[in-house]
C-alpha cells in the first residue's frame, strides 16, 4: 500500500554543516523517490521499491551515506556510493560490520567514477 507523508517544520535541517535537507532530497530523488517541497510541506508519496541503478555522492556527508545504505532492501537495481570512506567519521567499521551482516559491497574508486567492482558474500 502507497502511503503519503508530509514533514513540516524541518527549518532546522537547513542550518547543519551542510543544507542536508536539498541534500537529501536531490539523493532520494535519484534513487527514484517521488518528494517534493510544496508549500513549506515536504510531500513524499511512498513507493514499495526505489529504483536505484544510480552512483550517489554523498557529499562527505557520513549521515547522507548511512541514509542511503539503510534503503538498501528498497532497491529494484544495486546503487554504488561513491566517497564511501565519508563514513569513518562516525562509523570507522561500517564496512566491516556491513560485509558481516550480509550487505553487498561496491567497490569503486574515484579514478572508476561508476564503474563497479561487486564484492558479494556467501
Amino acid at each position: 500500500m502507497d502511503v503519503t507523508t508530509k514533514i513540516i517544520n524541518y527549518e532546522r535541517l537547513i542550518l547543519k554543516e551542510s543544507n542536508r535537507l536539498d541534500e537529501s532530497i536531490n539523493i532520494l530523488k535519484q534513487l527514484g523517490a517521488d518528494i517534493n517541497i510544496i508549500n513549506n510541506e515536504i510531500i513524499i508519496n511512498g513507493k514499495e521499491k526505489l529504483r536505484g541503478g544510480v552512483a550517489i555522492n554523498p557529499c562527505n556527508d557520513h549521515r547522507l551515506l548511512l541514509m542511503v545504505v539503510a534503503l538498501t532492501s528498497k532497491y529494484q537495481e544495486r546503487v554504488t556510493i561513491l566517497n564511501a570512506e565519508c563514513v569513518n567519521k562516525s562509523y570507522p567499521n561500517f564496512w566491516e560490520d556491513y560485509r558481516k551482516l550480509k550487505g553487498i559491497v561496491v567497490v569503486a574508486t574515484p579514478e572508476e567514477g561508476a564503474k563497479l567492482n561487486y564484492e558479494e558474500n556467501n
